[in-house]
């Protein structure tokens, strides 16, 4: 079953949205139910439209709505698939820490630990809680 939730960096004041289980023909009717704005959802089929040909995720953004997306079409069953969410994780680490002007070097590397380390305890959390409902 498809899943979609938010994860707030209170730290950096940025959210990620996560949609996971989620076919590229559903992506849009899910953002809608969750609210994740048509500007998001746009950008997010646009990115799919161009790059998820045989993907196993995505993680895309959407700065003027300060928003960073990571889908997942399939449900987390396997240890392959938390590896395909890591990497994902890694691309939206990157991302948002030189958006904000962060290099990564040696001196900066256990903010992007930190950073790794708290998006996926709560997306795998989020996700543990998704089932329970």
């Amino acid at each position: 079953m498809a899943k979609a939730f938010e994860v707030h960096i209170p730290i950096y004041k940025k959210y990620i949205y996560v949609l996971v289980g989620t076919p590229k023909e559903s992506v849009e009717t899910l953002m809608e139910q969750y609210d994740f704005g048509d500007t998001n959802a746009k950008i997010l089929i646009e990115h799919l439209d161009k790059h998820s040909n045989g993907s196993n995720g995505l993680f895309t953004w959407n700065e003027d709505s300060n928003t960073y997306i990571i889908w997942l079409p399939q449900e987390p069953d396997t240890i392959v698939w938390e590896g395909v969410l890591l990497h994902e994780i890694n691309h939206a680490v990157f991302y948002l820490l030189d958006k904000l002007g962060m290099e990564h070097t040696a001196a900066s590397d256990e903010a992007y630990s930190y950073l790794s380390e708290y998006l996926y305890v709560e997306i795998m959390t989020k996700f543990e809680e998704c089932k329970e409902e």
